[in-house]
């Protein structure tokens, strides 16, 4: 599952998470990430402490077939690079991809609750949905398929409905444990999870969709501006 930040990642592994025959892996690039960057997130010592920072090594866990049942991916587009090879992804025998986007005016609201303005340009230019389009389209035209897109926005308006068309396109049964499941942290939740997951951790299952369009300042309009071709052009797949 390949989200931009500030999005329904975390809920989403809650659902897959939830089934029995599904384990999950949080934000595997994240240290890879933090190490390249330097950035100061939260809780990024014992982030880079906890997963490896060596990009193979992560790409090698990620492509070797599980022993049984199946594996949930969470990845969060921040954490690959414009100039990290995509070839892995479409090497590894049933590693299915799925994009989930979410609205930029809504994403940059969120996003600059959390992070600092002047960041606004790594979300537009590095990240986001530019590199979420990059990903798709590489998937696309290597696999000759169309990957499935999941709108949030239109997503919380009838979850049970979205989920049974992505285990439809999978050939999973979809399962009603995917809508509920049960409140606090995970083993599985990544060290980050302390500080980002306080929210999710008190759900108990998907929420309503948002009804009020956020108020964004000059440079917050800017900057969703940047990402709305990229974000139209996937929502066409939804």
């Amino acid at each position: 599952m390949w989200s931009g930040p500030r999005n329904l990642s975390t809920a989403m592994m809650r659902a897959w998470e939830n089934r029995p025959d599904t384990s999950v892996v949080d934000e595997p690039f994240y240290a890879y990430y933090l190490a390249k960057t330097n950035r100061p997130d939260p809780l990024a010592n014992e982030t880079l402490k906890a997963g490896s920072t060596d990009w193979q090594t992560v790409v090698n866990d990620l492509t070797t077939p599980p022993p049984n049942g199946m594996v949930y991916h969470k990845h969060i587009t921040t954490h690959i690079f414009p100039n990290d090879s995509l070839e892995w992804l479409t090497h590894s025998p049933g590693m299915k991809h799925v994009f989930l986007i979410r609205e930029p005016e809504r994403v940059v609201a969120s996003f600059t609750q959390l992070f600092n303005e002047n960041d606004l340009d790594e979300l537009v230019d590095h990240v986001g949905f530019h590199q979420q389009l990059r990903i798709f389209k590489h998937v696309q035209e290597q696999t000759s398929d169309t990957p499935l897109v999941i709108d949030s926005t239109r997503f919380l308006s009838n979850p049970k409905q979205h989920l049974e068309k992505v285990c439809e396109a999978l050939n999973i049964p979809f399962l009603p444990a995917m809508l509920s499941w049960p409140k606090g942290a995970r083993d599985s939740d990544g060290v980050w999870g302390s500080h980002w997951y306080k929210s999710v951790n008190e759900s108990t299952e998907f929420g309503p969709p948002p009804k009020k369009t956020p108020e964004l300042n000059t440079q917050q309009q800017e900057a969703a501006a940047r990402c709305r071709d990229a974000y139209e052009y996937l929502l066409g797949f939804s």
